[in-house]
């Protein structure tokens, strides 16, 4: 294929757009000619030419994007369906590793899902395995803002009031509405999973709750200090981020709590069942004991957060060596290596703060021909630390990055065969003679092609 590489790609977008996104990451780009102007774009996304300071990761490399547009446009390829709903809003996203159990035979250790909520509609979005997607809709879901989902597949969905709705799972084939349905009053500003069957919220009166989906359980959790105005709640392993003062400042927390309380509670569980003929507890006995070899510790105690870092404002300096006004932030995503990166709409900015929350790297989001958008108001981060893959949004679009040199090869794998030739067509464009403001698919090489698949593509 031709030195197209770095240019967003058709196929690219669709695999943001419905299936179980994968982050191959397994070797560098095909390198090719680039014109001046897609240099420059990626030297902006490297951190060069932008006034910021280098990480060990080397920042974000773009990646793809899927918005309003193509969603309409290719989204039958994926669905394959006569009717099906249409997206009208990214009201917000979230991207998760299911449990085994809950992902389809051909994903593997670096595919995870994605939901998408339309809370105008009432919709929620999700990939299926690697070539699916499916729709679901419910009067809970009308009006929501936010969405969280856990590994085990439990539905975390914020309403409009504030109020936390506990209804719905996902079941490896489609969204269900659970038989116990539960809420949670706040009024709650956002969710974020912990574990396979838990959230934690931050709620407007500065309470941080502890939800257990498997006990039913809601505990306010008390942290040695809680900082002032809190606008976001993020969580990735034992560390919990809370973005606060006007959004400026950002506190992390570290949970130095019992490693093996799951173990324990487990065998307490059982313990409270022994009386049952035939059941005995050995077996939860001896993980417990085993695990609390190899951690040594108090872990009967779930949650003891200490403060891990915390800092009042993210500025930038400037090319005269000033420091620029805070940043205010929009939400906060995990890196690899223990960094945060984060969406400030102050300069159309992304950021990524140490795991000692300074400043390490900032980038933009990059001009993209038609039909694709540059995010220059995202409102939302979500991340696969795993793999290293960042995605921002805004209303209209979903952008991903990669911390890791992005191998687009990996798409080859998750396209239906009715979109090859377009991937092709699109591959051969010349980007040195390709203006910005035009739309792809309409070229004259890639539209008659389009034309064909979408007259060929069968619909049940």
């Amino acid at each position: 294929m031709k030195g197209f590489s770095s240019f967003p790609k058709l196929t690219l977008f669709l695999f943001c757009l419905s299936v179980a996104l994968s982050c191959g990451n397994q070797g560098q780009n095909s390198a090719g000619a680039l014109s001046t102007d897609l240099a420059t774009l990626q030297s902006l996304l490297s951190g060069s030419n932008n006034n910021s300071t280098s990480t060990s990761s080397g920042g974000l490399e773009y990646a793809y994007q899927n918005n309003l547009d193509t969603f309409d446009l290719f989204g039958r390829f994926y669905h394959r369906k006569r009717v099906f709903p249409e997206l009208r809003e990214i009201t917000d996203i979230s991207v998760v590793k299911l449990i085994r159990s809950l992902e389809k035979v051909e994903q593997t250790s670096r595919d995870y899902n994605q939901f998408i909520l339309d809370g105008k509609q009432g919709l929620i979005f999700f990939s299926l395995g690697l070539r699916g997607l499916g729709a679901y809709s419910g009067i809970e879901t009308k009006n929501a803002r936010t969405i969280s989902v856990s590994p085990s597949g439990k539905i975390a969905i914020v309403r409009e009031d504030g109020m936390v709705i506990l209804c719905h799972s996902f079941d490896g084939s489609a969204i269900v509405k659970t038989s116990s349905c539960s809420s949670v009053t706040g009024p709650v500003i956002n969710v974020s999973a912990l574990e396979e069957n838990g959230f934690l919220a931050l709620t407007t009166s500065n309470q941080f709750l502890s939800i257990d989906l498997d006990s039913g359980e809601v505990a306010a959790l008390p942290l040695p200090e809680f900082p002032p105005d809190p606008s976001f709640i993020y969580t990735n392993e034992n560390i919990v981020s809370i973005i606060h003062t006007e959004r400026q400042g950002v506190t992390s927390f570290e949970n130095k709590g019992g490693k093996c309380y799951l173990e324990w509670n487990n065998w307490r569980a059982c313990q409270r069942t022994a009386d049952k003929p035939g059941l005995t507890c050995d077996f939860q006995k001896r993980a417990w004991q085993a695990c609390k070899r190899q951690n040594p510790g108090n872990h009967t105690v779930r949650f003891r957060f200490v403060k891990h870092a915390q800092t009042t404002a993210i500025q930038v300096t400037m090319s005269d060596g000033q420091l620029s006004s805070p940043l205010t932030l929009d939400g906060l995503a995990a890196g690899m290596g223990g960094v945060l990166h984060a969406v400030s709409r102050d300069y159309e900015r992304i950021v990524t703060i140490d795991d000692k929350l300074n400043l390490a790297w900032l980038g933009f989001h990059p001009q993209v021909p038609l039909p694709y958008w540059r995010i220059g108001d995202a409102d939302t981060i979500v991340s696969y630390p795993a793999f290293g893959m960042v995605h921002t949004k805004n209303r209209k679009a979903i952008s991903v990055f990669s911390e890791l040199p992005f191998d687009q090869t990996e798409i080859l794998r998750i396209l239906p065969s009715e979109l090859i030739p377009i991937f092709s067509a699109v591959d051969d464009l010349n980007p040195s003679t390709f203006p910005l403001g035009q739309n792809i698919f309409l070229h004259p090489d890639v539209k008659p092609i389009l034309k064909e698949a979408l007259g060929n593509v069968q619909l049940e």
